[in-house]
């Protein structure tokens, strides 16, 4: 029983702390701060080479490693993918056509995808979750066509976007976080990012879920259910507070990575940013660990 009142406390202060993360315009770069007291972590501590822990609130960066270097973000890009769609969207409702180029593409990329069928047409909110939720290429593809018209235009909405937020070290030339040299960004400026997605509803929503369906179709007349393995297994590490968003990455050239939202049961929000971890499992114990540790 008294677990039971922790973890809905926990709940309660995640829902509560969301309003206190300042929101940014294209004017109000996010700053994060190095104090006395900023904990330069070692192998001892975290297998990933590239980690930052945030207080949203006062920008204090609590613990961090090679945070300011360029590091390729993975699927973590997809964050971006959804914060920079959120600018144009005025209709969830809206259906978007998954075309064959686009199943294509994701199967000759070896692309985690949501199993949209061509000519399937989910709505915007089912590309948006299903771009976080499982990684969904196919989704993030179709949302970024969808909202710039083609590939090319999307992304170069996104690389605005990232002027707008200040951010000098990150550069976009996909949707969906395939590796190329010139897209990059650092564990700092992913926790921007993330920290400017959580308070777009649109965003939170998707960032937040753990399961969802899409909807009904012809060719899937049940939906497609789809569930965040992320938030799965944080929620199985030790940790006093809640996870409450999150977004994984994976590629060669980037190991493992992730970006993560937290409320303390004090009700303070952090962001942890890992990058270039040898397993999965360690990208997510990574940041139970500095959770546990750095956060009150």
């Amino acid at each position: 029983m008294k677990r039971k009142f922790r973890v809905l406390a926990a709940a309660l202060a995640a829902a509560t702390v969301i309003s206190s993360v300042p929101v940014f315009t294209a004017e109000a770069a996010v700053v994060y701060k190095d104090t006395p007291a900023t904990f330069l972590l070692g192998d001892e501590i975290i297998n990933s080479d590239y980690a930052l822990l945030v207080d949203t609130v006062t920008g204090n960066v609590l613990c961090r490693k090679r945070a300011n270097e360029r590091m390729y973000p993975a699927s973590m890009t997809k964050v971006m993918t959804i914060l920079t769609a959120s600018d144009y969207i005025s209709d969830l409702t809206d259906t978007v056509e998954i075309t064959q180029d686009i199943i294509d593409y994701a199967k000759e990329k070896d692309c985690t995808r949501v199993g949209f069928e061509a000519g399937e047409m989910p709505t915007v909110k089912d590309l948006l979750t299903g771009t976080i939720l499982c990684s969904g290429a196919d989704a993030a593809i179709a949302l970024g066509r969808y909202i710039g018209g083609s590939d090319e235009g999307f992304v170069e909405l996104m690389n605005k976007k990232a002027q707008q937020l200040g951010l000098e070290n990150t550069h976009f030339t996909n949707c969906v976080g395939l590796f190329d040299e010139q897209h990059y960004s650092t564990a700092a400026e992913i926790a921007a990012i993330m920290q400017a997605a959580v308070v777009v509803p649109v965003c939170f929503e998707a960032l937040s879920a753990k399961k969802y369906t899409t909807a009904q179709t012809p060719e899937h007349p049940e939906g497609i259910t789809i569930k965040s393995l992320f938030l799965e297994r944080m929620a199985g590490q030790t940790m006093s507070g809640l996870c409450v968003c999150g977004k994984t990455g994976f590629v060669k050239q980037s190991d493992y990575c992730a970006v993560s939202y937290y409320a303390s049961p004090s009700g303070n929000p952090y962001i942890c940013v890992t990058g270039h971890a040898d397993t999965s499992l360690l990208a997510v114990s990574d940041h139970a660990v500095m959770y546990m540790i750095f956060t009150r």
